[in-house]
């Protein structure tokens, strides 16, 4: 029983954080509240259901615990749901990109750190769980000064796919690894060429001397 009641804990609190984050940062933006939780829950529901049909084809079974599914799998859908969403809805995708990135910095973060702290301290989770903390501190503060809007998204999703595809080399993580990069370089080239074509159309207008 405390065991449960742990599990939930070290999952709920950085879930928790995550959400409040994710709400604060689309009020600012100016998008809908309600929809901004909306598109969460169909995250969550198309992640989850895409990382449970992966683990039935694999298994040939219906998993035992959330521990079974595959996360990356889950980020896909998760993060391929968004951007539909946002697209219907007329949203700034590259902007609720950005926020989600930034969400996942700090659950991943809180998450290390609990993990550190509920048994036996792990010096390198607490210290990963920290910079996480850094990390999101200064893009949440400097990222509109420094970079323009989806490149903090491109930034920390190419650095998680890239360490996700050193740390766990099986031929499904690939996969769905592989997903997600391919939409990351997507992203990215569609934002570089908007930024190309502003700059241009700027470049080709008449100046009054």
């Amino acid at each position: 029983m405390l065991t449960t009641v742990l599990n939930i804990v070290l999952v709920g609190l950085p879930v928790l954080a995550g959400l409040y984050s994710f709400w604060s940062a689309c009020k600012k933006d100016g998008f809908d509240q309600e929809k901004s939780f909306d598109l969460l829950v169909a995250g969550f529901l198309a992640g989850g259901g895409l990382a449970l049909v992966v683990y039935y084809i694999s298994a040939r079974q219906l998993p035992s615990g959330l521990a079974d599914l595959n996360i990356f799998s889950f980020v896909f859908g998760f993060v391929g749901i968004t951007i539909l969403l946002s697209i219907k809805w007329g949203w700034s995708v590259y902007r609720v990109l950005d926020n989600l990135a930034l969400v996942s910095s700090l659950v991943l973060g809180f998450w290390l750190v609990l993990q550190s702290l509920a048994g036996r301290i792990r010096i390198v989770y607490l210290l990963l769980g920290l910079a996480l903390f850094i990390v999101y501190y200064l893009f949440q503060k400097y990222r509109l000064t420094l970079l323009k809007s989806s490149f903090t998204f491109c930034l920390i999703s190419a650095l998680f796919c890239v360490s996700a595809g050193v740390s766990s080399p099986k031929i499904v993580n690939l996969i769905f690894i592989g997903l997600l990069f391919t939409l990351t370089l997507t992203v990215f080239i569609f934002r570089v060429r908007r930024l190309y074509a502003g700059h241009k159309k700027i470049g080709s207008s008449p100046h009054i001397s």
